[in-house]
């Protein structure tokens, strides 16, 4: 894979707890997770927001449980489209996360054996490759939500690999928000090519989304500021994943996990 694509942070994390509530329907080309804010369907159907996962998909609790978070937080529906359609890494797969200052302070041959972790993972990363076939099939998935559901602003939230699905979406007009956390995949064209404000949640330590890349995503929104807003965070002490599957037993990553989860429901009421 290249070098913004997969590292072992993608496959390592902890599994959030909850039962979650929403529902499995069909949308356009995908079966989609859907969870309403649980005081009930919200007021405004118009307005709804896309989660786009991680590797783990709709196989891991994370991946509904946090949907039904921002549902709560924002009021509105959040619509999880499955686009693995079942093929995602296994969530027992999922590694124990470091911090970032436990990443820094692995020595060459640790970090070695731990980066030998991610080649059993290569073939699921080559089949499930956001190619133009699959963003395309995701942006069928976006229109038919507005057909079916009367959905006229949507706003995304992506995290990891989802966060290059939503870059795409939204060079494709097909958003009204945007909102990245320790995104994956990412390339300069897709901060040129941005038409909604964007907001990235960076973690200190990220092998895909590293300093490099951070600052020229940060050069072309400064640039581009007339055009589209571009805001940008970063979490001390943090790795890549931290905003998805957060170790909250970790009191500077709960923290962390928690204002990035905030300035997303921000990000969208502000926004959509």
């Amino acid at each position: 894979m290249t070098s913004n694509g997969l590292c072992v942070h993608c496959v390592s994390g902890t599994t959030m707890g909850g039962e979650p509530r929403g529902t499995m329907e069909k949308i356009g080309p995908y079966p989609t997770y859907i969870t309403h804010p649980s005081s009930g369907a919200p007021t405004d159907a118009s307005r709804a927001i896309l989660y786009a996962y991680d590797a783990f998909g709709l196989g891991l609790n994370n991946n509904k449980i946090l949907p039904d978070v921002l549902a709560d937080k924002t009021g509105m529906t959040v619509y999880v489209p499955d686009i693995f359609e079942g093929d995602c890494v296994p969530s027992d797969a999922m590694r124990m996360p470091t911090t970032a200052k436990e990443t820094r302070e692995q020595g060459y041959v640790a970090k070695f054996l731990t980066m030998l972790q991610i080649l059993p993972r290569l073939p699921w990363a080559y089949r499930n490759y956001p190619y133009a076939k699959r963003l395309a099939t995701v942006g069928a998935w976006a229109d038919a939500l507005k057909t079916e559901r009367g959905v006229q602003r949507l706003g995304g939230v992506g995290y990891c690999y989802g966060g290059k699905i939503v870059a795409r979406m939204d060079a494709a007009g097909k958003l009204s928000a945007a909102v990245y956390c320790h995104p994956s995949f990412m390339k300069k064209d897709d901060f040129e090519e941005a038409q909604s404000p964007s907001l990235f949640l960076c973690a200190e330590e990220d092998m895909v989304f590293g300093p490099a890349l951070k600052k020229t995503a940060e050069e072309v929104f400064e640039r581009r500021g007339e055009v589209v807003k571009g805001e940008f965070h970063q979490y001390e002490n943090t790795t890549h994943g931290f905003a998805a599957r957060p170790n909250l037993q970790d009191p500077q990553v709960k923290a962390a996990f928690e204002d990035a989860t905030e300035k997303t429901v921000q990000w969208f009421k502000t926004h959509l």
